[in-house]
């Protein structure tokens, strides 16, 4: 039997809390972490950016993402070039002075890349797509950084500015998460 009482009833897209605040619906692969941070970032941080930040952010967002996937490509491709050339000729030089973490760095930048490019559009129409790529690509960015830290001793400095960026970014995106519900 339904509730006839509108308080009673659930919405499926939303959850109203404790404190009557509206919790947006978490979903994919990464929707326990992205609840937790939402909770984090938002729902306990001391600080909300005014709202004109806020809408000028979703609305450069899409167009910095594009201006930072096309700076990134010659990086890439550089790297690619590069690493290829010097990989052939000097291959068991660089494996034994780099090691496998660069061809990681490669293979995570170019994830990103791709991920930023695929985001644009969505986040041009302000679509949860959008958003959701763009968290993933920072998760991406902050496991990378946690395993880069160890990856040739312990790097302290590496880790720490990669949580210090982490956390900046998280708090950025998750600032404007309500604007992308499409």
């Amino acid at each position: 039997m339904e509730p006839t009482n509108l308080d009673e009833q659930k919405s499926p897209t939303v959850e109203i809390v404790a404190d009557k605040t509206i919790k947006p619906p978490f979903s994919g692969p990464l929707a326990a972490f992205e609840a937790w941070l939402y909770d984090l970032l938002v729902t306990k941080a001391p600080f909300q950016l005014p709202s004109k930040v806020t809408d000028i952010i979703v609305k450069i967002a899409p167009w910095v993402t594009l201006v930072v996937a096309l700076l990134s490509l010659p990086a890439i491709f550089a790297v690619f070039t590069i690493s290829s050339y010097v990989g052939s000729v000097y291959s068991a030089y660089v494996m034994a002075s780099v090691g496998p973490m660069y061809y990681v760095a490669i293979v995570v930048l170019a994830i990103q890349v791709v991920l930023m490019a695929l985001s644009i559009a969505p986040l041009m129409k302000q679509k949860r797509s959008g958003w959701l790529l763009v968290f993933y690509s920072s998760t991406i960015s902050v496991i990378y950084s946690a395993l880069n830290s160890f990856s040739y001793g312990f790097n302290i400095g590496s880790l720490i500015m990669g949580l210090i960026a982490a956390a900046i970014s998280y708090y950025v995106i998750f600032q404007v998460r309500s604007y992308y519900t499409k």
